[in-house]
C-alpha cells in the first residue's frame, strides 16, 4: 500500500498543504513535492519532519509514518565566503541522498564560524576554490575540505535554504481587558440618554471582549500546538535512544525513558502556564462591568417609561439641557443664565431672535417655578408607580 504525506514549503508558513505519494525514493519524494509547488527538484535541499525550521534532528528519515508533515526547504541566497588562513574545519556534512551535499553541525572553533558572512548550519556546498562539488557525497567534500593545507587562502561559494519570514502574534494589551473598556458616568444625565450611553457603552464592551476572546483561543492553539511537538520531539529523542540501548547494554533504556517522561511533563508544565496565562478569568472583570451596566440600563429603561414627556418650555435653547436657572432678555427669550452669559460675553444679540441685547437678564421665575413643580410631581408620580409595582 502507498503511503501519502503532507507536504509544505518550510520557509512559507502560509502555502497551502499537498498531499504527495507513489514515489520509492528520496529523489521520487522530492520530485513529487516539487511537482505539487511549481518547482525543479533540484531546488529542494533537504526535507524537515513536523517543523519547518532548520533542525537537524529533524531531518527526513525511513521511519516516517502517515500523518507526518513534511517541511521542503529550498535553495535561497548564494554566499561567496574568502578564508585568508585555512584553520580547523570541525564540521559535520550531510547528503540528501539526490545529489545535495549540506552543513548538519559546526562544531566549537571551526575556522566556518569566524568568517563573513558566516558558514550556518544548512547551508548547502558549491564550490571550494572554484572546483565544483555540488554532485559530491559528502565525505568527498570532507576530504576535499581535510586535504586543504593550513594558512592557505580559500574561496567557498555555498547556498543558503531560504527563511521563513516570522509571524506577530496578538498579545493582549494593558493589565486587564476591562482596562481597555471607557469610563461610564451617568450621573449628569436624564432617563433616556442614560439609556443611549449605556446601549453604546454595552456594544463597545461586547466588542472587546470578543476580540479578547479571539486572542485568547489564538493563544490557547498556540499553546496546544506547542505541547504536541514537545511530545512529539520527546518520543523521537526516546525512540532513538532505545535503539541504540538495545545495541549496547540495556541500562540506557531506563534512561531513556526518564528522559522522554521528563519531556512530556515538561511540556504539559508548559502547556498549563500557557493556559493558566489566558484562562477564562481574563475576561472575569469585563463581564461583572457589563452585569452591572445591563442592570443599570434595565433600571433607566423602567424609569423612562414612567415618567411623562417634560414640557419643551423647561429646555434652553442654547444646551437643549432643562434649565437650572432660567432667565429672560429684553426681547422676551427664555435660557438658562450660565449659557446665555457665555453667549454674551462673546456676542451682543439675542441668540434666538438676533435683536440687540445689552447683557440684561430677568430672573424667569414663572418657568423656574414649573420646573419645580413638575420635578417634584414627577418624583412623587414614580414612587406612586414603584410602590404599586412592590
Amino acid at each position: 500500500m502507498s503511503l501519502t504525506f503532507e507536504a509544505r514549503l518550510a520557509h512559507n508558513s502560509g502555502s497551502a498543504a499537498e498531499q504527495v505519494g507513489g514515489f520509492n525514493s528520496v529523489a521520487g519524494l522530492y520530485k513529487a513535492i516539487a511537482g505539487k509547488f511549481n518547482l525543479k527538484a533540484s531546488e529542494i535541499m533537504f526535507c524537515t519532519v513536523n517543523t519547518p525550521d532548520i533542525d537537524m534532528t529533524r531531518l527526513l528519515r525511513p521511519s516516517i509514518e502517515e500523518g507526518d508533515v513534511l517541511f521542503a526547504h529550498c535553495k535561497g541566497a548564494k554566499k561567496s565566503i574568502t578564508v585568508e588562513q585555512w584553520g580547523r574545519v570541525g564540521v559535520q556534512l550531510a547528503h540528501n541522498a539526490a545529489g545535495v551535499c549540506y552543513v548538519r553541525k559546526l562544531f566549537q572553533g571551526c575556522i566556518l564560524t569566524k568568517c563573513t558572512p558566516k558558514v550556518a548550519v544548512g547551508d548547502m556546498w558549491v564550490s571550494i576554490n572554484g572546483e565544483d562539488v555540488s554532485s559530491l557525497s559528502h565525505s568527498e567534500v570532507v576530504r576535499i575540505l581535510k586535504e586543504i593545507p593550513l594558512g592557505t587562502r580559500v574561496n567557498l561559494e555555498l547556498v543558503s535554504p531560504k527563511r521563513k519570514s516570522r509571524v506577530q502574534k496578538p498579545h493582549i494589551s494593558g493589565n486587564t481587558i476591562a482596562d481597555q473598556l471607557p469610563s461610564l458616568d451617568l450621573g449628569h444625565l436624564e432617563p433616556k440618554d442614560a439609556v443611549i450611553a449605556l446601549q453604546n457603552w454595552l456594544s463597545h464592551a461586547t466588542a472587546v471582549r470578543n476580540d479578547a476572546l479571539s486572542q485568547i483561543e489564538f493563544q490557547r492553539s498556540q499553546a496546544n500546538r506547542q505541547f504536541s511537538d514537545d511530545v512529539r520531539r520527546a518520543g523521537f529523542y526516546r525512540g532513538r535512544a532505545i535503539e541504540k540501548a538495545q545495541r549496547e547494554f540495556d541500562a540506557k533504556v531506563a534512561a531513556a525513558t526518564a528522559q522522554h517522561d521528563a519531556a512530556v511533563i515538561e511540556a504539559a508544565t508548559r502547556k498549563d502556564k500557557n493556559f493558566k496565562r489566558y484562562d477564562d478569568s481574563a475576561l472575569a472583570e469585563t463581564d461583572d462591568r457589563i452585569a452591572q451596566a445591563q442592570k443599570q440600563l434595565e433600571e433607566a429603561e423602567r424609569v423612562a417609561s414612567i415618567l411623562p414627556v417634560r414640557p419643551v418650555e423647561h429646555y434652553c435653547s442654547i444646551t437643549a439641557d432643562v434649565m437650572r436657572d432660567p432667565v429672560m432678555t429684553l426681547c422676551g427669550h427664555t435660557f438658562d443664565r450660565s449659557a446665555v452669559e457665555r453667549w454674551l460675553g462673546k456676542n451682543k444679540t439675542c441668540p434666538f431672535c438676533s435683536s440687540a441685547c445689552d447683557g440684561t437678564l430677568i430672573p424667569n421665575i414663572a418657568v423656574k417655578n414649573m420646573i419645580s413643580d413638575w420635578s417634584e410631581g414627577t418624583i412623587s408620580n414614580t414612587n406612586r408607580n414603584s410602590t404599586r409595582r412592590s
